[in-house]
Parts: structure tokens; sequence; C-alpha cells
């Protein structure tokens, strides 16, 4: 790694942040936190988050507990607001609010004014979903504690999946409707980096140059990662991997990561948290929240009654006692304290990765199992780095950077045009290495 500012995000006062954190409902209440609302509770789950060294807490306007069918933003909700922003800000503490709420561990909640409507190209849903945005954007547009804005979450499970393009739409529409009262703080969409990492629709032919243009619709990449896999040396470079295969020239933020220990044991999911950490910082993130703060006592409130892992995902139990995850957070926290990980970046690659644009593009007669080439990329990822290679991915048709003469195409169902840019590569020097399969 080398002393240098890439990559990082940065407050509304313009000072360089790498984000160490949580997602974020509360302990006694979970995600009733705004119609059960407990004070105390809250303030006791930021002090202990203060201890720990973390500085930043992703929490979320569950959309229906905070405005109407018009869009019209509910007093009492935004009371509870500004209390908890104040002790946020106590305590030291970014934040990044999310705004489309409709879905929540397993389970979708309303989103008052969709009332069966078509949630990206409606127009009277998409103006008051502006409405919504900008009322609480001019309302904390000079709060210091938040950090950024984000989207949604992982809003299409919301609204089912669709095409690569029609979300770029949607999230420049509502890029712009904040842009236009907070110039300054960056913006995401929380939708997970699903379609950067394959696992969304794609979109046809000729709609988009290069997946690249999502930079228009966003400032920085919202990742939430939780990969599962068999082999084992995979799932431990996925974490690092992923970053790397997301990167289109912004921050790439792991906005979500974890495991239930419902499902894991704690000590593993400590040593999940450990690699997960260390790995991304060191391939470039801008930072990691983890999923989620807390476990819960509430297994009379849905989703946890028909999703009970859900239950287990915290870094605390649901007594308040620290898992050994947490432990780990305030390891990683007193090291980035030491270093100023924001100077930090990673040093220039040995090789590169070619992603064809199938992984994206929907071809006319061409199919491809993109989960299955997922893996095929972080298989590649994972030998180059087992092999002493420090590798970046590059999307079809672009070559390595400059300096790096080796380029390993894993899937090398490609372009004709590649092809001739790849051999002139060669006969200039480069070394590529192809799989067919």
């Amino acid at each position: 790694m080398s002393v240098k500012s890439q990559h990082v995000l940065c407050d509304r006062h313009s000072q360089p942040v790498y984000l160490i954190g949580v997602n974020y409902w509360p302990r006694r209440t979970a995600v009733e936190m705004w119609t059960r609302w407990d004070p105390e509770g809250i303030a006791q789950d930021l002090r202990e988050m203060q201890a720990l060294g973390l500085n930043t807490v992703r929490f979320f306007l569950r959309t229906a507990d905070f405005a109407d069918a018009g869009a019209n933003l509910r007093p009492e909700a935004l009371e509870r607001l500004d209390a908890f922003l104040a002790m946020c800000r106590e305590h030291r503490l970014y934040v990044l609010p999310s705004f489309f709420v409709g879905h929540m561990s397993g389970m979708n909640f309303p989103i008052p004014w969709q009332q069966g409507r078509d949630f990206y190209t409606d127009p009277e849903v998409l103006a008051r979903s502006r409405r919504f945005v900008q009322a609480v954007v001019a309302r904390y547009q000079d709060e210091d504690a938040i950090l950024g804005w984000l989207l949604s979450n992982e809003i299409t499970l919301h609204t089912g999946k669709r095409e690569t393009h029609i979300l770029l739409d949607w999230m420049r529409d509502m890029y712009q409707a904040i842009r236009a009262l907070d110039p300054r703080r960056p913006i995401a969409p929380g939708d997970g980096g699903d379609d950067l990492k394959g696992v969304g629709l794609g979109y046809p032919e000729g709609v988009l140059e290069e997946i690249g243009e999502l930079i228009q619709g966003e400032d920085f990449v919202s990742l939430h990662h939780y990969y599962e896999d068999t082999d084992t040396s995979r799932f431990s470079h996925a974490p690092a991997g992923t970053v790397r295969l997301c990167d289109i020239g912004q921050p790439v933020l792991v906005e979500e990561f974890g495991v239930s220990t419902a499902l894991w044991a704690e000590s593993t999911q400590a040593d999940y948290f450990r690699l997960l950490l260390f790995s991304t910082w060191a391939a470039g993130t801008a930072g990691a929240l983890a999923w989620c703060w807390s476990d819960f006592p509430t297994v009379e409130l849905p989703p946890y009654t028909h999703h009970p892992h859900e239950l287990f995902f915290g870094i605390t139990r649901a007594d308040g006692s620290e898992k050994p995850a947490a432990r780990e957070m305030r390891r990683f926290a007193r090291l980035l304290a030491q270093v100023d990980a924001t100077r930090w970046a990673p040093a220039s690659p040995q090789a590169a990765i070619l992603v064809p644009t199938i992984f994206y593009v929907n071809y006319p007669f061409r199919s491809v199992n993109r989960s299955r080439l997922l893996k095929t990329l972080l298989e590649a990822y994972t030998l180059a780095r087992m092999a002493g290679f420090d590798a970046v991915f590059v999307r079809e048709p672009a070559l390595p950077p400059d300096g790096v003469r080796l380029l390993l195409a894993p899937f090398a169902d490609l372009l004709a045009s590649t092809w001739d840019g790849l051999r002139a590569w060669v006969e200039a020097g480069g070394v590529l290495w192809a799989g067919f399969g």
C-alpha cells in the first residue's frame, strides 16, 4: 500500500472519513424504532457504539412511518428524527439516512403513495417521491451529523428486479432532486451494487454505453456483501475481490456485511469480520458497515416471526453484551485511528482481470449464468492473489492500466472487436491468458 488519498468519502466540510460502523435498528424496538420510540435505549446504544470506536451509523426512514400517501412528512416522526440526530452528534457519530425503505429483513412494508403503480416510471409516484426526499433534505441540509444520503434499502426487493437502465433513470431523477438542495454531500442508491455484481437483470445492447454510466446517479457504490461459497479460498478472497469488481472510478463503501449467529458460531462470525474489515481496506474500500448493531429480543414482531435468523445478526447480543465480532470492530477502529486510514490506498496492480460485456449486457440469442460467471471472476482474483499478484478488474473492451502486462480473461466469450484490441496489446508485449468453457 502507498500513502495517498484516493476513493475516500468526505463530510460536508470536505474532511475525509474512513467509515467504520453499523446498520442500525435499536436493540429494544428493532424495526419499530419510530413507532415505539425509546430515547433512553437509543442513547445507550449510541454510547456503546462510541465506546467501540465506531464513527458511522446507517439508519432507515421506514417510509410509511415518515410520510402519508401524499408524501407529506409526519410531524411526530420528524421530532423523533431531530432527537436521534442530536444524540448522534453528542456521541460523534456520522449518519447515513436511507429514504425509501419498503423492504427490510425479509419483509416488504408499504411506500404509501405507490398504491400498486410503477415505482420507477409512474409520473405521480415519481413526483411524490421527489417531494418526500426534498422535504427531508431541506429540513436537514445544515445537519453536521449527516454524512450523505442513501436513496433506498435494496429497493428492488420491494419493487422486483428491473433492468439496469430503468433503475438508472430513477437514480438520476432522485439524485437531481437531492442535489438541487444539497450540493455537497455524497449520494448513493443503497441498492447493494447488484448490477455491478452481475446479479441484476442487465440491459439490452445499445441502451447504455457501459455499466459505468451508473456514476450519473450516484457518488459512491453501495456494496452489500452477502456471499456464499463452498470453496474456502474463494470465499476468503471474495470481499476484496468484490470491492475491486465494483470499482467504477468512485468510492466503494461496504454498506452491509455480516452473518447471523443463528447459523454461524460467534467465533466464526468474528473471524469473518476480521477477514472482511482488513481485506477490503487493503483493496481500497471507503469503509465498512456491519449488519447489524444488535441482536433483538423482539420475537413477536414481523419480519422476525417468519425470519428468525434476522434476530441474530448483531455484533452485540440482545442483553447488551458484546459478541467477539464487536471486539474485532474495536480492534480495527483503533488501528484506523493510529494510521489515518484515509491516507492509504492500494499499490499499483501487477495483473488485470477482464470482465466480459455479457456480464451486464443482454445480447440477442446469447445467455450466460451470471451467478456462475461471478464465481469465475472471483476465482481468477483468488488465484492471482494466491500467486502473489495484486489484481484489478477491467471491463471489456478496456485494456489493463499502464504498466500492467498480464491480463486474465477467465471467460473469454468476448466481442469480435475486443479480440482485435487484444491482439494488438499482446503484439506490443502484453501477456494474455484466456479461458474457455
